[in-house]
Formats: structure tokens, sequence, C-alpha cells
């Protein structure tokens, strides 16, 4: 990557993703960490990001409050997503919104705030999860309403949404190519 690095900011930097992300980010050159932002209340602000995420003291502290950068990347819970959207409208920064469970009308402010800055609202991010999601809908789409579709899925045990983001993805592609769009059952 040419220029300046990305200034990212993790929210729900404590969470299993956002550990993940700050430990990735801190090791890719063409980043630079603006921010750990932390649950308001949890106790953790003040103390590293790194050495939360596992790798090490980065001199960065987690935070309550929302900084400023260039993307706000946003793996937390349903109920944070209001608030990491305030922000980058605030700050005027992108961002990649990961959670799953969101409220209606949470999409809905995404997708207005999108006119003003940069948004991605995604159940996977992972281009083979979107590749497989296509391949359903193709594959729902030439065998017909003759054939059943079951999506079965197994998580970890702390795994907070279920069905997970992955599956509504997948029911979603199902329903879209049978016509049956918001159909999720």
């Amino acid at each position: 990557m040419s220029g300046a690095a990305v200034r990212l900011v993790v929210h729900g930097a404590a969470g299993r993703m956002g550990r993940r992300l700050v430990a990735l980010a801190a090791a890719e050159p063409g980043l630079r960490l603006a921010g750990a932002v932390v649950r308001p209340g949890s106790g953790l602000a003040g103390r590293d990001a790194g050495e939360l995420a596992g790798v090490g003291a980065l001199g960065l502290a987690l935070t309550e409050e929302v900084p400023a950068g260039d993307v706000l990347v946003d793996f937390s819970a349903p109920g944070a997503a209001p608030r990491a959207l305030d922000a980058c409208l605030r700050h005027r920064m992108g961002l990649l919104l990961g959670t799953t469970g969101l409220p209606a009308e949470v999409g809905l402010v995404a997708r207005e705030a999108s006119s003003r800055i940069p948004v991605i609202v995604a159940a996977n991010t992972s281009l083979g999860v979107q590749l497989l999601a296509s391949l359903v809908g193709r594959a729902a789409s030439a065998l017909g309403e003759a054939w059943d579709v079951e999506v079965v899925e197994a998580h970890h045990r702390q795994k907070r949404d279920a069905p997970s983001g992955t599956a509504r993805l997948l029911v979603a592609e199902v329903a879209r190519a049978r016509g049956r769009e918001g159909d999720l059952e």
C-alpha cells in the first residue's frame, strides 16, 4: 500500500473479534491503530490495547469514547451499533459494520448515513462466505421450489447470536433467488 497508513478505529476492541482485529492491524504496515474502543463501564479503559489482544504493548490505550480515524470497524454488539454509527457521522469516517443481529432501524439509519460517509454492513466479511452465498443463490434458483433448503450451523460456546449472521445471509440468498426477499423462514 502506498501513501499514508489508514487510521483504523476498532469498536468492540475487548471482544473476541475486536482483540483479533487489534492484533492483525498492529502487524499490518498499511494500517495505523487510531483507537480501540470498549464498552462504557467495562473497567478496561486505560489498559493497553495490544496487551489485551495478546500482542504486547502498543502504546494505545483502550477508550470508551470513539476517536477520529479514517475507518471504524465494528464487530461488537447490536446495542453498540448506533453509537458507532453516530461517531462515524460526527468524525466523517467510514464504517464497516460486521455486527450481526442488528435491529431493522439500525439498517435504515446506516443506509441513510451511506449518503454522507462510506458504509459497509456485512453479515460476514469473508470472501469465501460471500462466494458461498452467491453459489447458494444460484443453486436455489436452478433447483427451484421442489427442493428444500436447510441451513445447519455449529459455533463455539460463546456465540451470542443464533442463527448467526452468516446463516441468515445464506437463507436470505435462497429467499432472494426464489423471489421471496425478506422471507427468512
